[in-house]
């Protein structure tokens, strides 16, 4: 009988080239449905419940994570030639879950645990930005916690990616590297001293080259240091704001970062070396670690418990009302790994020359 390390292996060979985060979802799928026997029903070809049942099973929790249950279970059904007529009973199942999903995404309402956590997002960069000029600016911190709340500044900081965007991210120090020498199957963060003015910093790039939309959208580059004021939304105080502000974790962190390391035992030196986010001994992150680190950090900073959904959704509210020009939202859609097909009602906006040229000498004052 298959085990679920035999179907994590089916699934890596069905769908090649996928990020990491996807096939961790489905093991932690994979998972769930053998704490419930499911898998063994399957296999001993005795699975008699209704889809209906088996969503209660699941018990409370989101809708994402159910729909990720039903694909595994899917792809489990098909694996073992279960007959047509189940799966197809299971699918249309599935497409009613698809349906509610969707249905919420256009009601636009926020469920109870969303206006639990609820922060809006000037007030979430504004208790970000007092904790860390209080609590992290210029003192010594662990590194579990330092970890944290990096993690949690590029979720504040700057448009949000997805989680998976950062699981299996990593670091080069190499001057002048372009994205097109990196390995495409990794995220990376670049860094490079430089100096500006009155600044010496470093110099920070996100290239995010494997990731959920990465065949639709290609490879996305975020260019991270004060003066960034590439795109108009950016010439926003509060965004300049937080250019600086994770650009100065970044630094502290890698510091951290690159002392712990001597420490670490010779395979995991060997292995994880440079991966940004690892555990304090140099293993490896899940998506699942990665989860619990950003649940327990938000809890300690802001009080709340919030997902990378939930800093997406906020942030997405808080963007949106600014009603901003067609170029800026598909940059900010980019960054944030999602497409952006404006409608023929935003192409009927005209905006004056005298408009345009305001907004850029206020991008250059401000930078």
């Amino acid at each position: 009988m298959n085990t679920i390390e035999d179907y994590c292996d089916l699934l890596e060979f069905r769908y090649i080239g996928k990020s990491k985060s996807f096939y961790e979802g489905y093991k932690y799928a994979f998972k769930r449905l053998e704490k419930y026997n499911y898998i063994m029903d399957i296999q001993n070809n005795s699975l008699d419940i209704k889809p209906s049942v088996m969503e209660k099973d699941f018990g409370d929790v989101s809708i994402s994570s159910i729909i990720k249950n039903f694909q595994a279970l899917l792809f489990i059904l098909e694996v073992e030639k279960y007959n047509d007529k189940t799966i197809n009973y299971f699918k249309e199942y599935f497409k009613t879950i698809c349906d509610r999903q969707n249905q919420a995404a256009e009601d636009q309402e926020m469920s109870e645990k969303e206006m639990e956590n609820w922060i809006d997002y000037l007030d979430l960069f504004e208790r970000f930005k007092q904790y860390y000029e209080y609590e992290v600016k210029d003192k010594e911190i662990s590194y579990d916690k330092l970890r944290g709340i990096t993690l949690i500044g590029l979720f504040v900081c700057i448009p949000p990616a997805r989680l998976g965007n950062y699981t299996d991210m990593k670091f080069k120090f190499r001057k002048k590297l372009e994205g097109r020498q990196l390995q495409r199957c990794y995220n990376y963060l670049f860094c490079d001293r430089s100096d500006c003015e009155d600044y010496n910093y470093k110099e920070f790039k996100l290239i995010h080259n494997n990731y959920k939309t990465c065949n639709v959208l290609g490879q996305v580059i975020y260019d991270l240091y004060p003066s960034f004021n590439y795109y108009e939304y950016l010439t926003r105080p509060v965004y300049q704001e937080g250019s600086v502000i994770i650009a100065d974790l970044l630094e502290k962190y890698l510091d951290k970062r690159l002392l712990i390391q001597k420490t670490w035992s010779g395979i995991n030196r060997r292995v994880c070396n440079d991966y940004l986010f690892t555990t304090e001994k140099g293993s490896f992150m899940t998506t699942q670690n990665m989860n619990y680190m950003l649940n327990t950090s938000s809890n300690h900073i802001f009080g709340k418990e919030l997902s990378c959904n939930m800093f997406r959704h906020i942030f997405m509210t808080h963007y949106l009302k600014q009603n901003m020009d067609i170029k800026s939202n598909r940059q900010v859609a980019l960054l944030m790994g999602q497409t952006y097909n404006p409608t023929m009602m935003e192409k009927y906006v005209k905006v004056s020359k005298t408009r345009k040229t305001k907004k850029k000498d206020q991008g250059k004052n401000i930078s």
